[in-house]
């Protein structure tokens, strides 16, 4: 994060490692920043909803219920089982079995369980 031109707020995005970036106004950073955001429930429900957000680098995830302070990362690896840069690019929620279900890039489905004390893949 930075400043524009005028000494607004900004965003300094990289398109690819080793480019030049591209400073963007927060208005339209958020179309680089963030893929999808994916609610399990009405707002109303209050900490019953949970919202979900893919977002870059590459497709990551994390989550938040109503009234958190701040988000949390759902690290990939061994202790959730996400696999590593996978790219999410979707999410849906069901209330059926209280699962998300993520999209990766290569059309494979994986379910996120955020029902316990930590994240399950």
């Amino acid at each position: 994060m930075g400043t524009d031109e005028q000494g607004g707020p900004a965003y300094a995005v990289y398109d690819e490692p080793g480019s030049e970036p591209i400073i963007l106004e927060i208005d339209r950073a958020h179309v680089y920043m963030h893929d999808r955001v994916v609610l399990s429930a009405s707002p109303s429900a209050g900490r019953a909803c949970v919202v979900l957000l893919l977002h870059m680098p590459m497709g990551e995830v994390s989550f938040a219920r109503l009234g958190d302070d701040r988000w949390t990362w759902v690290a990939p690896g061994s202790c959730t089982g996400l696999r590593r840069r996978c790219f999410y690019q979707d999410a849906m929620y069901t209330d059926v079995d209280g699962l998300f279900y993520l999209l990766q890039i290569d059309d494979s489905i994986v379910s996120l369980d955020l029902n316990g004390s930590s994240p399950v893949a």
